[in-house]
């Protein structure tokens, strides 16, 4: 059985995740929608986007929960669509990155009101050094997550 003090920590944690998620599907489905792209292929560029690290598409495997094979027909998608480009390293012809054109940047600055207005709303109230507090304490839980995750791959 699950400790109540550690029930009582990580159960407003986890609504909030599912909430937020709920929210996120409420608010992008129809913008996709009208774009004529899924969800999972929003949520590339939209990866790509806020994440200057992620460059590939393996980059997004390990970033997300879609899976390669998925990850690659979104790519191809998303491509032919004309929301991204794949540019060849000349170094190595397999490596290909990941670039935004100028159709999804129009798609993602809608995406960027909706995070805005997302931000707004659940941060109204709550102090500066609360917020603070509360990144520095998510940071860590990521950290202390990715170490525990990095282990169970290796234990694979």
């Amino acid at each position: 059985m699950l400790n109540q003090e550690l029930y009582e920590h990580i159960s407003p944690m986890m609504n909030h995740a599912y909430m937020q998620k709920k929210w996120f599907e409420w608010q992008f489905k129809p913008m996709c929608k009208e774009h004529g792209i899924k969800f999972s292929e929003f949520f590339i560029l939209l990866a790509l986007h806020l994440n200057p690290e992620i460059k590939t598409a393996v980059d997004i495997e390990k970033f997300s929960e879609l899976k390669r094979g998925n990850i690659s027909i979104c790519v191809d998608i998303l491509c032919h669509k004309g929301f991204l480009k794949q540019v060849t390293s000349e170094n190595d012809r397999r490596f290909k990155t990941l670039v935004l054109t100028e159709k999804a940047n129009e798609i993602l600055e809608k995406g960027d009101e909706i995070i805005n207005e997302y931000c707004t709303h659940i941060f109204q109230g709550i102090p500066q050094e609360d917020f603070c507090t509360c990144n520095k304490v998510f940071t860590k839980m990521t950290e202390n997550l990715q170490v525990l995750y990095q282990k169970k791959l290796e234990e694979k």
